[in-house]
């Protein structure tokens, strides 16, 4: 009868370790993913305020450029293919708003978020204000440099 119940007991004992393991390995998981999603979202949200925050078009672009892998900054150039010419322009982004998008089907080393935002901006004191819809898309190239932008798609761009 001892030898019964120090089984159950022993029994019960390693279910409950391997369920207690279980459980934390899941919540570890859940964790870094957590965590892999705020990394991402940050470095989205740095490079949307680099590239609409800005004085000059020279300042846009090197405040961009860490965010970046070299197709993302050249896929920010207006005719894809050169960097403008500086100019002074003055604008702001304000009222963001991002999402991001799960797809399992997608490569893990590839993200996209979804961009909501207000700028305004002022060129030759003429203010505007735009509200933006804009889908970046963000890659881990696996180089220790991080999730950088690769790609940026304007969706809407309406004028107030």
């Amino acid at each position: 009868m001892k030898k019964r119940r120090f089984y159950a007991l022993w029994l019960a004992i390693v279910l409950l370790g391997g369920v207690g393991i279980g459980s934390f390995a899941y919540t570890s998981s859940l964790n870094q993913e957590k965590m892999k999603e705020q990394i991402i979202m940050q470095q989205n949200r740095l490079f949307v305020e680099g590239f609409f925050n800005f004085e000059t078009t020279n300042q846009r672009y090197k405040a961009i450029r860490p965010y970046t892998t070299e197709k993302g900054y050249r896929s920010t150039f207006p005719s894809g293919i050169e960097l403008p010419p500086d100019s002074e322009i003055h604008s702001t982004v304000s009222d963001m708003k991002a999402y991001l998008q799960h797809d399992p089907s997608s490569d893990k080393n590839q993200t996209e978020v979804l961009n909501k935002f207000s700028l305004t901006t002022e060129f030759n004191g003429i203010g505007s204000v735009q509200t933006i819809v804009m889908k970046t898309v963000l890659l881990d190239e696996g180089r220790g440099d991080g999730w950088k932008v690769d790609d940026i798609e304007m969706i809407i761009q309406n004028t107030h």
